[in-house]
């Protein structure tokens, strides 16, 4: 009876398979995260000044100032006029206009202030 498949390779043949495998599959991932990261960089470079963005805390806002030093403010309650300054790089995506519904609260309460005014 013969052995045969891997048991008859040298070691150092096997190794170097292993190797070759890592090196592929580090390779892979590798070329993953740049490309995401340049998608993420390209999309950031786009914000400009009237956008409303999406942070990576979750927070949404219209973009009123771009500086120079790569911080932007953004305006979060435009009743109350209140402004967040953030890093560029905190930006997560930039929302289309047509996807922000106005805000339900100030829906129910217009209907609830009409009511009691009435």
């Amino acid at each position: 009876m013969q052995n045969s498949g891997i048991a008859n390779l040298p070691l150092w043949v096997v190794m170097l398979v292993y190797v070759a495998m890592i090196f592929v599959i580090f390779y892979v991932v590798k070329l993953g995260t740049k490309k995401q990261q340049k998608r993420t960089r390209d999309m950031q470079d786009q914000v400009r000044r009237g956008d409303t963005i999406c942070t990576i805390g979750g927070i949404v806002g219209k973009v009123t100032r771009r500086s120079a030093d790569g911080t932007l403010t953004i305006e979060i309650d435009e009743k109350t006029g209140a402004t967040m300054k953030i890093y560029l790089q905190a930006v997560s995506r930039i929302l289309a206009k047509d996807l922000i519904d106005d805000d339900p609260a100030e829906k129910t309460g217009e209907q609830a202030g009409g009511k009691d005014a009435g």
